[in-house]
């Protein structure tokens, strides 16, 4: 009974003592630390640039066109509608099958969550590159109706793209 319990203590300290995964956002904190002492999340100033508001709209209608198989002409369609009532807006915005405030967890610079990274469709990565704003360590994933624009390994947001909201604008 002694040496089972003493193996038991042991893999629980060991366990205890282990150190985050280095991709999770644990890992770049210090452990015990209060909320209000950790370190502020990344300067903005120092990500790469967004995307202006015509990239937005062609990596939107690449998007619709390619991955969705939209026709073009139902693309030009749609971008050619008038944009909804805020309310409306709102009330579209809350539908759809993600966790609820995802949208709050992302914003640019922050780190995107492992659990929606995992629900995301990685796109392909000649999207990106094709049209001029895309490099090599940027990643474009789908995640519900948006489209987040990552810096590949750190997880860090440098654009959240809301196809919903391009396309009614």
């Amino acid at each position: 009974m002694r040496p089972y319990l003493f193996l038991l203590l042991a893999g629980l300290s060991l366990s205890l003592q282990a150190s985050p995964p280095a991709f999770t956002p644990a890992a770049s904190q210090e452990r015990g630390r209060a909320a209000s002492s950790l370190p502020s999340q990344t300067d903005t100033r120092q990500l790469l640039p967004g995307l202006t508001t015509e990239e937005s709209r062609r990596l939107v209608r690449r998007v619709l066109e390619e991955y969705l198989g939209s026709p073009r002409y139902e693309v030009d369609q749609v971008f050619a509608q008038r944009a909804l009532p805020p309310g409306l807006q709102q009330k579209l915005a809350r539908g759809g099958s993600l966790p609820p405030g995802w949208q709050r967890k992302l914003a640019r610079g922050e780190t995107m969550p492992v659990d929606l990274y995992r629900q995301g469709v990685r796109l392909p990565d000649d999207w990106g590159r094709q049209s001029g704003y895309g490099r090599r360590d940027v990643e474009l994933i789908l995640l519900g109706d948006k489209v987040v624009r990552v810096l590949q390994g750190q997880g860090t947001i440098l654009d959240v793209i809301d196809i919903t909201q391009a396309v009614l604008q």
